[in-house]
């Protein structure tokens, strides 16, 4: 609890609309994209979620395609060889552990 306190008063993470935080649900692939552009502060790109290729992009949530776009294209996340980037799936510990290590790299 006071973990998230402290990431939540740094503006890192946040809740659902609905004032719940869900601290065991499983983090999806464009939240986890959202917090990391919170932690390293990066800013959107503009026109990049438009360059994005991959095959479901439009399933991409709006309130996530910039942190999608700008983790691509800084090149802390990737999509797969099939070409999608799959938003909604769940992130796995190997895909949270890469983009943490290319984060502190």
């Amino acid at each position: 609890k006071d973990y998230i306190q402290v990431a939540a008063s740094l503006g890192i993470v946040g809740g659902y609309e609905d004032r719940r935080f869900g601290p065991d649900d499983p983090l999806t692939r464009e939240q986890l994209a959202v917090i990391l552009t919170r932690v390293d502060r990066l800013q959107a790109i503009p026109g990049a979620f438009d360059e994005l290729a991959f095959s479901d992009r439009g399933d991409i949530s709006p309130w996530a395609r910039d942190a999608v776009a700008a983790s691509v294209t800084r090149g802390f996340m990737r999509g797969y060889p099939d070409g999608s980037f799959r938003p909604q799936k769940h992130a796995t510990r190997a895909e949270a552990a890469i983009v943490l290590a290319a984060l502190l790299d």
